[in-house]
């Protein structure tokens, strides 16, 4: 029985995450996993030597069996509860969880907003552990931030990371091969997955499946696009591959669902290059700014890759304000509104300083 190759090269913390991923699940017996970090290139990526990880990393770190302690000493890692904002206004935190509840079948900030227009003198986001965890980040260990009752990733170490991911990978299984960076090297492999760098570029690019050669290449300008673009193109692209032989109807499929999902990582990309919201024009981000604007609901289009809390928390931080909110919110009577948000107001700096005493 002949067994099927797998090569994974390219930039050294796609070749790990997506290295790993496969090693955990292919490797074996019929499955041979080889790995070809490209050694030559800069540690760091579009953003800098610290590679934001969002909180899917716990669920990934889980799958591919990688101790949370092991991950957790690596070189400079620390909890994220945000991402901060990139573009020409002033840095915000845009929180990984949502600010409030839903209550009432309306959205918390739809109840914070009737609760400002009636004279509520709190902002949005006092009402979000996930800003008073962030200022207490580095006092807050990576372990003890998953048993948070809030979403968190994790600020690493770019190379760091990388290292750790390969170093497992090995141990799953992979076998390391020279620097595949010719077409020699690539001989008798079934499936040649490229791992590029990250392009920063607003051209409509995305992973893309050819017969053996699949490029997991992420659109990585806005702060965890990166890893998690490596992520999802690897997890998407095994769902689809079957037996490793393909089909031109599977590949088809794959660059569909990986271009969709291009498409809106580019949307946020482009509203967050945007000092005024109302000049971006692309077309999601236009439906979702005008239906905020009128009332204040997000709207999200399919294969989002942010949830509606992080187009809300750059919208607002923006400046962009809804002309009313949505009416469900009013079926809460508003002295126990006034009470519910007190509490929530309450807890929300209550839990970050038991924590960090």
């Amino acid at each position: 029985m002949s067994v099927r190759v797998i090569l994974v090269r390219g930039n050294a913390l796609g070749v790990g995450i997506a290295g790993s991923y496969l090693a955990q699940l292919c490797a074996g017996p019929q499955c041979e996993v080889r790995i070809a970090p490209d050694q030559t290139q800069s540690d760091e990526g579009v953003l800098g030597a610290a590679v934001l990880a969002r909180p899917d990393c716990h669920r990934f770190h889980d799958e591919i069996g990688l101790p949370a302690e092991q991950l957790h000493t690596a070189k400079s890692v620390r909890p994220a509860f945000g991402w901060p904002s990139v573009g020409p206004k002033a840095e915000v935190l845009i929180p990984f969880s949502p600010f409030g509840p839903v209550h009432g079948g309306a959205e918390f900030h739809q109840h914070w907003l009737r609760a400002r227009a009636a004279g509520n003198p709190h902002g949005l986001d006092a009402y979000s552990p996930s800003y008073a965890f962030e200022q207490l980040a580095d006092s807050i260990g990576p372990t003890a931030a998953m048993k948070l009752p809030v979403d968190s990733g994790l600020w690493i170490n770019r190379a760091a990371y990388a290292k750790v991911l390969l170093d497992h990978a090995i141990a799953l299984g992979a076998k390391t091969s020279p620097n595949a960076s010719t077409q020699a090297d690539t001989v008798g492999a079934d499936i040649v997955i490229s791992c590029g760098a990250g392009r920063d570029q607003g051209t409509v690019d995305a992973a893309n499946w050819h017969e053996k050669s699949v490029d997991l290449t992420p659109l990585c300008s806005v702060p965890g696009l990166e890893w998690q673009g490596y992520y999802n193109a690897v997890r998407r692209w095994l769902s689809l591959a079957g037996n490793l032989d393909g089909s031109p109807v599977e590949a088809r499929e794959f660059n569909r669902l990986s271009l969709a999902e291009h498409e809106r990582s580019l949307d946020m990309k482009a509203l967050l290059e945007e000092a005024d919201p109302m000049a971006c024009q692309r077309t999601a981000v236009a439906r979702k700014r005008d239906v905020f604007e009128a009332c204040g609901r997000v709207t999200l289009e399919d294969y989002e890759v942010f949830a509606s809390h992080e187009w809300l928390a750059v919208f607002w931080g923006k400046g962009l304000r809804p002309l009313r909110h949505d009416r469900l919110a009013d079926a809460v009577p508003m002295e126990e509104l006034q009470s519910w948000l007190g509490r929530l107001h309450a807890q929300a700096h209550s839990i970050p300083q038991q924590v960090a005493s």
